[in-house]
């Protein structure tokens, strides 16, 4: 389980996030479930991290309740983008 910043972050975590899944990839390896941490939630970001790989977003400021079932979600479906 992974939780990678995004917004100021974003580019940074989007290459940490690119060579984590072309690491499982090439090893085939189980994706490993990752979530973005974000103020911005317009629809295009969310497009993004899902494009990139991430397994969900959860928004900021941090609920510690919506973390928890993010976190809950992703491990309980294997990761995979939320339906």
């Amino acid at each position: 389980m992974g939780i990678l910043p995004a917004g100021r972050r974003a580019a940074r975590s989007l290459l940490a996030l690119g060579a984590i899944r072309e690491r499982e990839s090439e090893h085939g390896l189980s994706p490993t479930p990752i979530l973005a941490l974000s103020a911005n939630v317009m629809s295009c970001r969310l497009d993004e991290y899902a494009r990139a790989g991430m397994d969900d977003l959860v928004a900021k400021p941090v609920d510690a309740s919506k973390l928890i079932k993010a976190i809950a979600a992703v491990v309980d479906r294997g990761a995979t983008w939320p339906a």
